[in-house]
């Protein structure tokens, strides 16, 4: 860039080069604004699993992924109240400004996955019912593709929380069954 805006100004009278090289800068700038904000971040917040003060719940910490303009907020959930068979859940809450009308989901080996989608003012909440093998193949992470009428997306859970949840099931099933 910089021979080039060299020779610019050799060929157009001063004035005129600094007009051209301070638009060039500033759209650049630009231009580097706008593609920091369509990288990802890591989580901020340590992993670490709760369970709920009745005993009937297993939730994973909040993972927020930044993604461009919009984010979102994934955890998982397992209802634990019959220990000998928990259901587990995926929750997300996408922030976006236009909805993608999500119609399905598939998991990371293409098996379609079940899940309900409500609306709200500030984007779509997605609900998947997971079982434990695919928590179990997701050590290194959880990814499950979507697809609607206007658009496509991939969601992501590290794999951190998925084993710190899985953990965190097993230690409570040892406990409720008394074989600590």
């Amino acid at each position: 860039w910089l021979p080039i805006l060299l020779t610019l100004s050799v060929v157009i009278n001063h004035k005129q080069s600094q007009n051209i090289m301070l638009k060039i800068i500033s759209l650049l700038g630009l231009v580097a604004f706008i593609l920091t904000g369509c990288a990802t971040q890591a989580p901020k917040t340590p992993v670490h699993t709760t369970i709920s003060p009745d005993q009937h719940w297993v939730t994973s910490s909040t993972h927020t992924y930044h993604q461009g303009l919009g984010y979102f907020d994934a955890y998982l959930i397992a209802d634990v109240s019959r220990p000998d068979s928990p259901k587990y859940q995926l929750k997300i809450l996408e922030y976006q400004s236009y909805w993608r009308f999500l119609d399905s989901a598939f998991d990371a080996q293409g098996k379609r996955l079940r899940f309900t989608r409500k609306d709200n003012d500030r984007g779509e909440q997605l609900m998947f019912t997971l079982n434990r093998s695919i928590l179990e193949q997701s050590h290194q992470g959880l990814k499950i593709n979507t697809f609607g009428k206007r658009g496509k997306k991939l969601f992501m859970l590290p794999g951190a929380h998925v084993v710190d949840f899985l953990k965190t099931i097993d230690q409570f099933k040892k406990d409720s069954s008394g074989l600590k």
